[in-house]
């Protein structure tokens, strides 16, 4: 029996409940305080028979690929950060090269 109507409404024929350690398990075997912590992941929560939480595998494994998605847009504009300043330190380094040479 699931005790919040949110829950109800989420749920799809098709759809698997799954309990901490799969959720665990999707995100790379984290603590199960970490799971508890994550304000997305309590966001997704279903209280099933008053105490136990489950969660619908699907939104699960949806947050997952949303995080790893933004994961890798960071990362892209994290090396394009970094390829710039190589490229002004670069470009410093080739200006102070030619004035040395022009100097002496």
């Amino acid at each position: 029996m699931i005790s919040e109507n949110i829950g109800e409404n989420r749920i799809r024929p098709d759809d698997t409940m799954i309990g901490v350690p799969a959720v665990r398990r999707i995100f790379g075997n984290v603590a199960v305080s970490t799971v508890y912590d994550d304000a997305d992941l309590m966001a997704l929560k279903i209280i099933v028979s008053g105490r136990a939480a489950r969660w619908i595998e699907r939104e699960v494994l949806d947050l997952r690929a949303k995080r790893v998605e933004r994961s890798g847009q960071r990362a892209a504009a994290i090396r394009a950060q970094i390829e710039e300043r190589r490229e002004r330190r670069r470009a410093k380094q080739r200006t102070g090269t030619v004035a040395t040479t022009t100097t002496a």
